[in-house]
């Protein structure tokens, strides 16, 4: 299993490295949702976890070189975490019910906790898009939001209000405390 792990480490490294190469930071999320014990990288628990994300940092951090990734842990519980070393964002998983706009600050505050020195916290996937102006009066200041596609965003071809309304997606994507890529310099 290790050779096949390590191979696939440096096929990964390669195209990682690449981008590098061309300048590209990479928002690095692997193993995710370990936690839920439905990937084989969370099935035997968070010691093994812990070591293979170790494990893979090193790799790609020390013997391929790339330094072009932003870590991004997101297993959920505290006895997961594989350390403040390791980490640079910490993501969470929501799915919330259709219509939930829900700004989830029970949920950021409770994942401030877990590292012990500060880190930004961000909606990995979400369902539903939040309210940003529960975001903001709840300060639950979340880094971005990153929503499923599929039903979440559209059907035959189109906008769905399925899970959020647009109105409420266009007042979140309109709101002084969103950037969107139209807002973005040229970093050319």
């Amino acid at each position: 299993g290790k050779a096949a792990l390590d191979a696939d480490i440096a096929a990964i490294a390669g195209q990682l490295k690449r981008l590098q190469e061309a300048g590209v930071p990479v928002l690095w999320r692997p193993l995710h949702e370990a936690s839920g014990g439905w990937f084989w990288w969370g099935a035997k628990g968070a010691e093994p976890f812990k070591q293979l994300w170790i494990y893979l940092f090193n790799e790609l951090t020390y013997t391929y070189g790339c330094n072009n990734l932003i870590w991004i842990w997101n297993a959920r519980y505290t006895d997961w975490y594989p350390g403040d070393a390791y980490v640079d964002v910490i993501g969470e998983d929501v799915y919330a019910d259709p219509h939930d706009y829900n700004a989830q600050s029970s949920l950021f505050h409770e994942v401030m906790a877990v590292p012990e020195s500060p880190k930004l916290l961000a909606l990995t996937e979400v369902g539903v898009v939040p309210d940003i102006d529960q975001i903001i009066a709840t300060n639950a200041r979340w880094l971005w939001f990153n929503t499923w596609g599929g039903d979440y965003v559209y059907s035959k071809a189109k906008y769905s209000d399925k899970y959020t309304e647009a109105e409420l997606l266009k007042k979140v994507y309109d709101s002084e405390f969103v950037i969107t890529l139209d807002e973005l310099p040229d970093f050319k």
